[in-house]
């Protein structure tokens, strides 16, 4: 896991997109049957944007991308990905418009648009790999994860297609 150590903060007028390269093990040794790819929660949990592997009914199993705030969860979510593959999941946040949208292996598979965010991030921390920055317990992602990006605008759809068709061949898709 990784810790940022300092600050990253996506104010309300924010938009930002996380790119990562990720091949899932397995679930045994997780508790919680729910793994953190990539989180940003200040220290009281209120406010946050997390990418995990969700293996119990919430209300469904899924890969989602999480944006909350005052007005609750954003959810965007895509099906479970086969363990021991790579697979590339990019999540574009539009906090003003309330929106996240999720992509997998260079196509769009979900938006999801509710009340905007308010409250913003400030003084929250970054973790890949972990929730909390905790390796004990069970959220710790059990794989590899690789070309982790955070790009301070949305990604459009032809950015994110041609990006994973890029570098595709280097992870055997």
């Amino acid at each position: 896991s990784l810790s940022t150590g300092t600050n990253l903060r996506f104010q309300d007028s924010a938009t930002f997109t996380v790119s990562l390269w990720f091949n899932w093990a397995s679930i045994s040794g997780n508790t919680s049957s729910r793994q953190y790819l990539w989180e940003n929660r200040t220290s009281g949990g209120e406010s946050y944007y997390v990418i995990v592997l969700d293996n119990v009914n919430h209300p469904t199993p899924a890969l989602k991308a999480i944006m909350q705030g005052g007005s609750g969860e954003i959810r965007a979510e895509s099906s479970l990905p086969s363990f021991n593959t790579w697979v590339n999941y990019v999540a574009v946040f539009k906090i003003t418009a309330g929106t996240v949208t999720s992509y997998v292996n260079g196509i769009q598979v979900d938006t999801s648009t509710s009340t905007p965010k308010t409250g913003g991030s400030s003084g929250a921390t970054a973790y890949l790999g972990t929730y909390f920055g905790t390796l004990s317990g069970g959220y710790k992602f059990d794989g590899d994860i690789n070309n982790f990006k955070i790009y301070n605008r949305a990604l459009t759809a032809e950015e994110v297609a041609e990006n994973f068709n890029g570098i595709r061949s280097r992870f055997g898709i």
